[in-house]
């Protein structure tokens, strides 16, 4: 089974309503919950700085506040870590986690620890929402556009390149890989200045991803521009480098964490570029101004089960 037919699977066994968006929101409490687990080999490649593991595990849970638009506020952690992990790489590890904590004004509140073959990390992140405002993937209205708030697919070639002995060549493709900043603010200002429900989703497993889920969920057709997506001149230099279709990585390399919405409100856009729209119709996904380049059918998106 694939990850959605496993979530859809749990969602029937356990009748939980609430599974579905990038946290839980319990209206009553005015809380939004999340949880999100990294694992070595899958997630992160074992070279990588402790630092930077320690930035990303509390940048992927804090993202996935951020795609609810909501506020960021505590933090748990469980980790299984092995013998290699020393006292220096600890160190290493608490400072990125708390310097991205920090940054993003997050609490670290407690956890588990318990030893192991290989690194396994998995935060539980608690927020709260602005008047109860709340962004879901189910929200998206005919007329709404469609903005994403920044690059797509620099992670996966930052991570080509980490790979490739191309270090030197792309700095910003690798920092963008390791050093992912949630869209925390980008989300409240959009929020805040929002008088209408709308979708919202990180782009963790690709933009193509995100557009497929906003439409089934809201059960409407989206168009979008492919001139209009932001693209780095960088990850085209990169993926003429690895001789691949750079819209791979642009649709469906995921791990950006860049935020992808629907709204009809669109005076207050700053950091956020309009790449499509919602209209009437089935739940499908319509490109248009396609270049030479561009092959649909050839693009695989992220499986997190084989």
């Amino acid at each position: 089974m694939q990850e959605k037919q496993i979530i859809q699977l749990i969602k029937n066994l356990s009748q939980a309503s609430l599974i579905g968006d990038d946290s839980a929101y319990l209206k009553s409490e005015n809380l939004l919950v999340s949880s999100d687990a990294l694992v070595e080999g899958i997630h992160f490649v074992s070279d990588i700085l402790p630092y930077y593991l320690g930035w990303k595990t509390a940048a992927v849970n804090i993202s996935d506040i951020s795609a609810m638009g909501g506020i960021p506020k505590y933090l748990l952690l469980a980790a299984s870590l092995p013998n290699s992990c020393t006292d220096i790489w600890l160190e290493e590890f608490m400072r990125g986690l708390n310097e991205c904590c920090a940054e993003y004004k997050v609490l670290l509140i407690g956890g588990d620890l318990t030893a192991s073959d290989k690194i396994y990390l998995c935060g539980t992140i608690l927020g709260t929402t602005e008047n109860h405002k709340v962004a879901l993937r189910s929200q998206a209205q005919i007329g709404d556009k469609i903005i994403v708030s920044g690059f797509l697919g620099n992670s996966s070639a930052g991570l080509y390149a980490w790979q490739n002995n191309l270090k030197d060549n792309f700095p910003n493709l690798i920092k963008a890989h390791f050093k992912p900043k949630p869209r925390v603010y980008e989300s409240l200002n959009l929020i805040k200045n929002s008088l209408k429900p709308f979708a919202m989703m990180d782009s963790s497993d690709g933009l193509l991803d995100c557009l497929q889920q906003i439409s089934e969920q809201s059960q409407v057709k989206i168009k979008i521009d492919l001139d209009k997506i932001p693209i780095s001149a960088s990850l085209i230099e990169c993926a003429q480098i690895a001789k691949i279709n750079y819209w791979q990585w642009v649709l469906a390399g995921g791990e950006d964490y860049e935020l992808v919405a629907s709204t009809s409100e669109i005076n207050n856009l700053e950091n956020w570029h309009i790449i499509g729209e919602i209209t009437a119709g089935k739940a499908e996904i319509e490109f248009y101004n396609q270049p030479d380049n561009f092959d649909l059918d050839s693009i695989k998106l992220w499986k997190h089960f084989a």
